[in-house]
C-alpha cells in the first residue's frame, strides 16, 4: 500500500494508515507477538559451526570485512537460523547512490514471514558483485 504525505488530504491518509494496520495480511509488530511466540536468542554455538559459515560468507565476496561476517552469523546463530540455514544463498549487491555493499542474505521459509511480500529471486546464485538480472525490480514495500 502506498501512503503519499505529499498527495491528498490529512483525513485520506489517516484513512489509509489506518486501513493498512488494520488489513488481514499485516504482518504483526513485535510488540504484538506473545512472548512464547517470540524467538528465543540462543547464547552459545558450536565453534566448528562458526567456524564454517564464516568461511562461507568469506567466500561470498572477500571485500565483506570479517567484522561484518562474525557479525552476521552470531547473529543468525542466536535466532536458530544458524546451523541450517545455506549460507551459499547469500550474495552481495553494490548500493551505488551510497558507495556501499549490501550482503543479502534470503529468508529461509518460516511461518513468521509468510504474509511478507517478497522480492523476486533468479534461478543462478548471486556470488560476488555482478548486477542481478532482476535489480531494477527491487522496491520498498511499507510495513
Amino acid at each position: 500500500m502506498v501512503i503519499s504525505l505529499q498527495e491528498g488530504s490529512k483525513e485520506e491518509w489517516i484513512r489509509g494508515v489506518k486501513f493498512a494496520l488494520r488489513h488481514p495480511d499485516r504482518m504483526p509488530a513485535a510488540s504484538e507477538i506473545a512472548p512464547e511466540q517470540k524467538p528465543q536468542p540462543l547464547q552459545t554455538m558450536d565453534i566448528k559451526d562458526f567456524d564454517r559459515a564464516v568461511e562461507i560468507l568469506k567466500q561470498v565476496d572477500t571485500r565483506i570485512p570479517s567484522d561484518v561476517i562474525q557479525k552476521a552469523v552470531q547473529l543468525l546463530f542466536s535466532t536458530y537460523i544458524l546451523p541450517d540455514y545455506d549460507l551459499r544463498k547469500s550474495y552481495i549487491i553494490e548500493l551505488p547512490s551510497t558507495n556501499m555493499l549490501a550482503l543479502i542474505l534470503p529468508l529461509p521459509d518460516s511461518s513468521h514471514f509468510s504474509n511478507a511480500t517478497s522480492i523476486p529471486q533468479t534461478s543462478e546464485p548471486h556470488l560476488g558483485t555482478s548486477p542481478r538480472d532482476d535489480a531494477p525490480n527491487l522496491t520498498a514495500h511499507p510495513t
